[in-house]
C-alpha cells in the first residue's frame, strides 16, 4: 500500500504516549503520529495527565480530515475541537490532549504527498538520487505549540508570555560527501499558527518519514548514555529494502531489536516512526 507506522515505548516511560497510524481511505493514504506530552506521575497511575489518551483522541481526529489536507488545507479548529470532544466523553482533563500531530496525505492518483506538523518531531525525505533531507522543530523549554492551545486562550497567554522561539535545523546527507553542516533558523512563535506544512512531489522524492522526537533521544548504554546522533539513526531507518507490507515495522524491528540490542543503544523517550512510499511516476 506504500504507508506505514511504528510506535514503541522508551526506556525511562513506563507506557507510551507516542501513537500512529497508516492507511488508506476515501482514496488517499495516510500516515498520522502523535507524541503525549509526558507529564507527570501520579501516585498509583501509570501517568499523567493521561496523554496517551489524547495523542490517540487527536489522531483519530485528524483522519476525519483528510479530503482538507490533500486540498492544502489544514483544518487545526475542526481536528482539537473534535480530539476534545472525544476527551470530554472519556472524562479526561484538557491536560490530556498537550499532544503533537505529525501528518502525511496523498491521494492515490497525485504525485504531491503533503505533511502537515503541530508541535515538535522530526520530517525527513529521501531524494531519488540518495539524498536524505530533514528538518527538526524544537520549542524554547522543549514545550511545544500544542493544537489544543485553540480552544485554551488562558493557558495559551500564558504559555506565549513563558516562551517566545522556535528553533528548525535542517540537513541534507549527499552520497560520497555525507551529512551538510546543520541550518538553523530561530523564529518568534505566531500564536495565531499552530501548523508547520511540507509538500514533496514522486518525480524527486521516493520515501518520507515522520518521527517524534523520541527520535533524537537515542543513546549508547555501554558508554555512559552518550547520545547517537539523529543522523545515524536516520540512516539506519532509511535502510528499507523492500516496500511489500509492514515495510517500516520490519525495518525498526530490525533497528531496534538487532542492532540496538547487539550495541547496547536504546531510545529513552517513545518512539514513533510514520513511512510513506512514493512510486515513480
Amino acid at each position: 500500500m506504500g504507508v506505514d507506522y511504528y510506535f514503541r515505548t522508551g526506556s525511562t516511560h513506563a507506557i507510551c504516549q507516542d501513537y500512529a497510524l497508516a492507511g488508506e481511505s476515501g482514496g488517499i493514504q495516510y500516515t498520522i503520529l502523535s507524541d503525549g506530552c509526558s507529564g507527570t506521575p501520579v501516585a498509583g497511575d501509570p501517568g499523567s495527565p493521561h496523554t496517551d489518551f489524547g495523542s490517540r483522541f487527536l489522531v483519530h481526529s485528524t483522519r476525519r480530515h483528510l479530503k482538507e489536507m490533500t486540498e492544502g488545507v489544514f483544518p487545526g479548529d475542526a481536528i482539537i475541537t473534535e480530539a476534545h470532544g472525544m476527551n470530554r466523553q472519556a472524562c479526561l482533563s484538557l491536560d490530556a490532549l498537550y499532544a503533537t500531530m505529525i501528518a502525511t496525505v496523498r491521494r492515490v492518483d497525485s504525485p504531491y504527498t503533503r505533511v502537515f506538523q503541530t508541535g515538535d518531531g522530526v520530517v525527513a525525505s529521501r531524494f531519488r538520487n540518495g539524498e536524505i533531507h530533514y528538518t527538526t522543530v524544537h520549542f524554547e523549554g522543549n514545550a511545544p505549540h500544542y493544537l489544543v492551545y485553540a480552544v485554551d486562550p488562558r493557558t495559551h497567554d500564558a504559555y506565549l508570555r513563558q516562551f517566545q522561539q522556535v528553533h528548525i535545523v535542517s540537513r541534507i546527507y549527499r552520497p560520497g560527501t555525507g551529512w551538510s553542516e546543520p541550518m538553523e533558523t530561530v523564529e518568534t512563535i505566531d500564536p495565531h499558527m499552530f501548523h508547520r506544512s511540507y509538500i514533496y512531489s514522486a518525480e524527486h522524492t521516493d520515501l518520507v518519514l515522520t518521527m517524534s522526537d523520541g527520535a533524537e533521544s537515542f543513546v549508547k548504554k555501554k558508554a555512559a548514555n552518550e547520545p547517537i546522533p539523529l543522523e545515524t539513526v536516520l540512516e539506519h531507518l532509511f535502510a528499507i529494502k523492500n516496500y511489500e507490507g509492514v515495510f517500516l515495522t520490519r525495518r525498526c524491528n530490525r533497528f531496534l531489536n538487532d542492532f540496538c540490542a547487539k550495541q547496547g543503544w536504546h531510545h529513552t523517550d517513545d518512539l514513533a516512526v510514520t513511512g510513506q512510499y512514493l512510486e515513480a511516476p
